[in-house]
């Protein structure tokens, strides 16, 4: 089954929340995603306020993000119901 764009944000996210702090190259190897891709999404995750970045590039989740996350739990499990 594809994943649609909810899905991969939730998989960055998740990724991230497993280690705090981390890189750009171990998120796409943790969502089995491209360079290319992952940087569209965190284009739109920075933008929305999901997710921060410092000055060594190292990338991690906000509270919104958080929220994010148990929002799209939420609803998952209202529609595998």
């Amino acid at each position: 089954m594809k994943r649609n764009e909810y899905d991969i944000m939730y998989d960055i996210l998740n990724s991230i929340v497993s280690k705090p702090l981390c890189g750009k190259t171990y998120i796409i190897y943790q969502c089995n995603l491209n360079f290319k891709v992952i940087k569209r999404y965190f284009g739109k995750m920075l933008e929305k306020g999901l997710l921060t970045v410092n000055n060594l590039r190292k990338y991690d989740i906000t509270a919104k993000g958080l929220d994010y996350m148990r929002q799209y739990r939420d609803l998952v499990a209202v529609l595998e119901v």
